[in-house]
């Protein structure tokens, strides 16, 4: 539960590393909460590449970039120092089998899409649509500047293509980019409706929620209120 929290502070510094002066200092700070993310799961290693992409995009200078990575290795020098001061042995031998698992890669992301298999996380239509939103910000023109998503799929195509057992938690982080990407698709369609987004919505997360809403609050399903909602 910890890395969405770090993910979202890293960017930030970053974005406030792009946004003022004292560049230096920022670039540095943002490198090394990216190390921390690779620590906490090597699979967020995909929001450190995102990270890059956005500095490279934003013309950062050499030495910003140096300062970066050279702050982002930081923290993973200091573990793996650290463990084989203890027992050079014992360190690699947890840590490879910690990274011995099975094999799931697309599968993974299959069994995912109706609901993360958390308890208790909804089951509704929010998660999908999530995506649906993420996908289409990157293919219309909207007033978002759409590259901080860029981390974020960065992050998915790794847990797609190189991730482990079949973990709920890989996707966790993703999270809060899915809801920010679905509040930015529902702002970009109040302000210019597009049919098909409108219907995906109305289809997926607005009538699952209305299913839900009413079986939770133990309401029998109105067909005739969906209906007239239509």
């Amino acid at each position: 539960n910890v890395l969405a929290p770090f993910v979202l502070l890293h960017l930030i510094i970053l974005y406030l590393a792009l946004k003022y002066k004292s560049k230096l200092f920022l670039f540095g700070i943002a490198g090394f909460f990216g190390g921390v993310l690779f620590l906490v799961k090597e699979s967020s290693i995909g929001f450190v590449l995102g990270s890059l992409v956005i500095m490279k995009l934003e013309n950062v200078s050499k030495k910003d970039f140096k300062i970066f990575l050279g702050l982002f290795v930081l923290p993973i020098i200091l573990y793996v120092s650290w463990g084989m001061y203890l027992s050079t042995e014992v360190f690699w031998k947890v840590l490879l089998f910690n990274s011995s698992r099975q094999f799931w890669g697309s599968l993974n992301f299959l069994t995912m899409l109706p609901s993360l298999r958390f308890k208790d996380f909804p089951f509704d239509g929010w998660w999908i649509f999530g995506f649906i939103s993420l996908f289409y910000l990157g293919i219309r023109k909207t007033t978002f500047p759409i590259r901080w998503f860029i981390p974020a799929v960065i992050h998915f195509l790794v847990i797609l293509l190189l991730g482990g057992q079949n973990y709920s938690w890989y996707y966790l982080a993703l999270v809060p980019f899915l809801s920010l990407a679905t509040a930015t698709a529902l702002y970009e369609l109040f302000k210019f409706p597009y049919w098909p987004l409108l219907l995906s919505f109305f289809v997926i997360p607005l009538s699952s929620s209305l299913y839900w809403g009413r079986a939770i609050s133990q309401f029998v399903p109105s067909i005739l209120e969906y209906r007239l909602l239509f």
